[in-house]
């Protein structure tokens, strides 16, 4: 894996678990994506690739966590241009039921973003952003969760291209 990780990614996010410990998420050469953790006070760090498909060379990457629980949330573009969404939680890492239903990103947009808030009771709210290849130039997709459901909702935004 040394090998693989030779470069620096052109993107690179960090979240914190509720015990503070930092988890980062890069692209490596391999095209995989990493998390690269460091469970104690020394130098060690643990880089493991998510199970989920090759990315595409220089995906945008968005992480959140998801407060107390200690699950986190991963979103990139894969290879074949599909958002995909990898998770992680008690049960381990696993493709998370938003990856069935993003779909296609827009060919060429870097657009991605992740939000994430935890209501009382640990009911979780996520807001994903991305430019849909389904949408019409210059609007946002913005997929949002709750009550354990994906919607796709359209924001249209003024100005210039966000291609």
């Amino acid at each position: 894996m040394a090998n693989n990780l030779l470069h620096a990614p052109k993107d690179t996010i960090t979240v914190y678990d509720p015990q503070g410990i930092p988890h980062s998420f890069i692209q490596a050469e391999d095209q995989f994506i990493y998390e690269i953790t460091k469970y104690n006070d020394r130098d060690d760090c643990h880089a493991v690739p998510l199970p989920g498909p090759k990315a595409r060379p220089g995906t945008p990457i968005a992480a959140v966590a998801l407060g107390n629980s200690g699950g986190i949330r991963v979103y990139y573009i894969g290879e074949d241009n599909r958002l995909y969404e990898m998770c992680i939680d008690s049960r381990g890492w696993y493709s998370g039921i938003g990856s069935s239903r993003f779909g296609y990103v827009a060919p060429g947009s870097d657009l991605l973003y992740a939000m994430a808030r935890v209501k009382a009771g640990g009911h979780v709210h996520l807001k994903v952003g991305f430019q849909s290849a389904n949408a019409p130039q210059n609007v946002i997709t913005e997929a949002t969760f709750w009550n354990e459901v994906w919607h796709n909702e359209l924001v249209s935004i003024s100005g210039n291209s966000i291609r």
